[in-house]
């Protein structure tokens, strides 16, 4: 009886050494010896440091967090390359990571942030929370190969802005699942801007996908791809959802050839009674997308798979191929409904007459119209007649209403 419990001891004793554990580092080679003997559940903390810690071909096999030190007075910056592993899952939390260093005038070829095309895999999950990420040659996520196909429990894109992702070749997705079999995508507080190719994008026609995005802005993206910026196959059984989000180019007020070769948003079904979709409170818009707005709000016209599904809801969106939001690189990442960045620009409720759109010096008005703004206590502070902006740069920090056409929204100066 005594060596029975003598072995049980030595064996708890043995199961306690080997856990989950916090560790801050702030070195390259730290980074890379503690995610190599990590166990499931370790927490990989950045703590401040001056350099760019460089981790290009950094194997994770366990399931593990990276995340940064709280309370720093700046996000750690990672020259980051993830290739996950049978049984992993990675979240990456409130950090800077890319390949090639912001401002790189030109960036390197085949460089993806994370990957899952080394076997055959099985990944809990990806997240992404709170980070800025850009400069990839060919995107934030590669599961693209045709063997080594992996099975992803859920991706996860919460507040952050992606930049410059597939900037090298325009066939390649920012978040690219092209034959992955991906149970759950949800894309939110998020904005995309300048890059090539499509940007959340699967192939997969066999497991049954929930996608939500939500406040998600999707800026000057695909000019040149042969793909849908949000492009899925449906198997029976799939929901997908866009709410409020906004898809555009800036600055077009002309019209200019129709290049994508695509819709801005596009699922193709050959099953009967595959999947639903809904589209709502969102904006579709630019010249670039010319010949392909209608066919999504009226998919009969040219594309009878729509007819397929269980149920299509299109409701409150704004398409129109002369409708520009204006705005201008400089001001981002300030577009659309940040979360934590508390970034200025938003993208506000829709209504059946007059979509307003505040900016963080101005509020954009869809058409010409008498526009007021209001103290919350209904003090007029401002007011014009006949405009499609105004200026409230003046206006002290604090929350305030405006009303313009039928639509009343509240916004907030920071």
């Amino acid at each position: 009886m005594r060596k029975t419990l003598l072995s049980i001891c030595v064996l708890l004793s043995m199961v306690m050494a080997v856990h989950a554990a916090d560790y801050v580092v702030t070195s390259s080679k730290d980074l890379g010896d503690k995610v190599a003997a990590a166990v499931d559940g370790d927490v990989i903390i950045l703590g401040q440091s001056d350099s760019i810690l460089s981790q290009t071909a950094l194997s994770v096999s366990k399931h593990i967090v990276i995340k940064a030190a709280a309370g720093l007075s700046a996000k750690p910056q990672l020259k980051l390359g993830i290739v996950l592993k049978n049984g992993s899952s990675v979240s990456i939390q409130g950090v800077k990571f890319f390949y090639d260093k912001p401002g790189s005038g030109t960036n390197s070829d085949s460089k993806y942030a994370i990957s899952a095309v080394t076997e055959v895999a099985a990944i809990d999950s990806i997240v992404m929370r709170d980070c800025d990420i850009s400069n990839f040659g060919r995107g934030v996520i590669r599961a693209d190969n045709t063997t080594n196909i992996a099975t992803i429990g859920k991706v996860i894109v919460d507040n952050c802005v992606i930049n410059n992702a597939s900037s090298v070749s325009n066939g390649y997705a920012t978040l690219g699942m092209k034959t992955a079999k991906v149970s759950a995508i949800t894309v939110r507080n998020s904005t995309f801007i300048g890059g090539l190719g499509a940007v959340i994008y699967s192939e997969d026609t066999t497991t049954p996908l929930n996608l939500s995005v939500d406040h998600v802005t999707i800026y000057n993206c695909g000019k040149t791809t042969t793909k849908p910026l949000i492009g899925f196959k449906n198997p029976a059984g799939s929901k997908f959802s866009v709410t409020n989000s906004i898809i555009y180019f800036s600055g077009i007020t002309t019209a200019v050839s129709d290049t994508m070769t695509n819709r801005p948003i596009s699922f193709s079904s050959a099953t009967p009674d595959a999947a639903s979709f809904t589209l709502n409170n969102s904006i579709v818009c630019s010249n670039q997308f010319k010949s392909k707005l209608m066919s999504l709000i009226n998919p009969a016209s040219d594309n009878a798979a729509w007819a397929t599904y269980n149920t299509v809801t299109v409701d409150s969106v704004k398409m129109d191929a002369n409708y520009v939001v204006t705005t201008y690189p400089t001001q981002l990442p300030g577009l659309g409904a940040r979360g934590g960045y508390k970034n200025k620009q938003g993208l506000q409720t829709l209504s059946n007459s007059t979509t307003i759109i505040y900016t963080g010096s101005e509020i954009r008005l869809s058409e010409p119209q008498q526009v007021a703004v209001y103290s919350v206590t209904g003090n007029l502070l401002l007011s014009d007649k006949n405009v499609t902006s105004l200026s409230v740069s003046k206006l002290q920090k604090g929350a305030y209403i405006v009303k313009a056409g039928g639509s009343v929204q509240k916004f907030i100066v920071r």
